[in-house]
């Protein structure tokens, strides 16, 4: 899983610099510093940190934290992406901490190291799916990290949600599907008829409500934390793809949930259902990119 450490032309001639680095308590974290060449001529304001987005190695989905790191690099930003502790090249980590206390002692390390290396005094973290919610969390205890991007990450579904789910789904129909299916819709009700499945997802099953998978945490406490940032000045971006469809399947949604705290007016907020959940196509990567390069620019 290493990657390959670039030379400045092969990296785009853009005057981008690769490195490989070991870091943490008992040196088992394994990361890439990226950033540009002149770095010894100026400190970087604003260090970058990227890590795992569930199982995916330091280089996220389709290979997106490599090409933002680089991105990013170009404009003046260094970064450190990271596999954590027992995930990617990382070795596992000694002493008895859970998944969620190493996670933060590892994050905690990287911040140390990325200011190390360049001088960095103010951080963000870009994460999606898991990276999103440990960011998260050590943007509560860090106040170093200035700002924080939530990709598919806590997510508080509301009474509207299966039902706008649902309409999603059936505008994803084609008309000839449509009619098809009232048609059989129809005959189905007739003395004789067959019952028929819709195969859209209805909004029974699993309840949607704080305890669902993607939302860990409640919603009081996530409210809670997210003002805490607010109050202490850290900017957050919140986005939402088709992955998350089941629990966030409306613009208005966060608002809806969240509308009440003050926090809510600040936070940029992305509804991007045209985007799968691993940016798997390059124009939704090529926008995501934008959209957190103009951001990282207010933080």
């Amino acid at each position: 899983m290493t990657e390959p450490l670039l030379s400045p032309v092969d990296a785009g001639g853009d005057a981008v610099r690769e490195s490989l680095c070991q870091f943490g308590n008992a040196g088992q974290l394994i990361g890439t510093l990226t950033h540009g060449t002149d770095l010894g001529e100026r400190t970087p304001d604003v260090g970058v940190l990227l890590f795992n987005a569930g199982v995916v190695a330091r280089m996220g989905p389709h290979r997106f934290n490599v090409k933002l790191a680089r991105r990013l690099a170009r404009l003046g930003h260094s970064s450190l992406r990271f596999d954590l502790s027992g995930q990617g090249d990382s070795g596992a980590a000694p002493g008895t901490l859970d998944y969620h206390g190493q996670t933060a002692q590892d994050i905690r390390d990287a911040t140390e190291r990325l200011a190390s290396e360049t001088g960095a005094r103010r951080f963000v973290i870009v994460g999606i799916c898991s990276a999103a919610q440990a960011g998260w969390h050590a943007a509560l205890r860090d106040p170093r990290i200035v700002g924080l991007t939530m990709i598919d990450g806590h997510v508080y579904p509301t009474r509207w949600t299966p039902l706008a789910h649902r309409w999603q789904r059936w505008r994803e129909r084609s008309i000839g599907e449509q009619i098809a299916f009232i048609g059989r819709k129809l005959r189905s009700v007739l003395p004789g008829g067959t019952p028929i499945v819709d195969p859209i997802p209805s909004a029974d099953g699993p309840p949607i409500d704080d305890d669902v998978p993607v939302a860990p945490t409640s919603r009081d406490e996530y409210a809670r934390g997210m003002q805490a940032l607010a109050d202490r000045g850290t900017r957050s971006m919140v986005v939402f793809t088709s992955g998350w469809m089941r629990y966030y399947s409306y613009t208005g949604q966060f608002a809806a949930t969240f509308g009440r705290y003050p926090f809510c007016r600040s936070v940029q907020l992305e509804f991007a259902p045209q985007f799968d959940h691993t940016l798997t196509l390059l124009e939704s990567q090529d926008t995501m990119m934008e959209w957190i390069e103009q951001w990282i620019a207010k933080c």
